[in-house]
């Protein structure tokens, strides 16, 4: 999504640098958030933020630009799944799916291969640790296996159903080519 519209008003080589700084930025603020509905204090969310976001750099002098896209929406993906571990209203639970499955959606869209793997073993593996070690106070066993359950394959999903056009045309792709 950010490709598309910063390519489609930018002229290309500015538009590079635009979609880089703007990838780093939301890696740095995704961070901080992330920090913060996890309990760091504002100061640790900052430090987390710039931590998360500083080593982007590198890559992005190196043209990896490959890398953006990935570890940009990989905290947003992880903020959904806070939203949707959160108790109390349904509406701010489903507002976690839909942006996690967004997240993902925008992962697999950016790397499908290797990248998204990953990506996807973290979503999965913070899942797990949100809702099966570290669940909100209450939560008996059978709720925390819902839980798991429930927010893990409805945030997968989401996300592949979101990016449903652009992986059937890639697969397609793949099928006819030999690269």
């Amino acid at each position: 999504l950010p490709a598309m519209l910063i390519f489609a008003l930018v002229p290309t080589l500015p538009a590079i640098t635009i979609y880089i700084g703007v990838h780093i930025v939301l890696s740095a603020i995704a961070a901080y958030i992330l920090a913060r509905l996890t309990g760091l204090a504002p100061a640790g969310a900052l430090v987390a933020g710039t931590a998360y976001a500083f080593p982007w750099l590198v890559p992005a002098a190196g043209n990896m630009v490959i890398y953006f896209p990935l570890t940009t929406w990989l905290p947003i993906a992880l903020i959904g799944v806070e939203l949707a571990r959160c108790p109390g209203k349904l509406s701010l639970r489903l507002a976690g799916v839909i942006l996690a499955g967004s997240a993902i959606s925008q992962i697999l869209a950016a790397w499908i291969g290797q990248g998204a793997y990953y990506a996807l073993l973290v979503i999965g593996g913070w899942v797990a640790w949100r809702t099966l070690v570290t669940p909100p106070l209450g939560w008996t066993t059978r709720d925390r296996i819902l839980s798991l359950i429930g927010i893990g394959m409805s945030v997968l999903l989401m996300g592949i159903a979101l990016n449903a056009m652009a992986l059937l045309a890639r697969f397609d792709a793949n099928t006819r080519s030999n690269v």
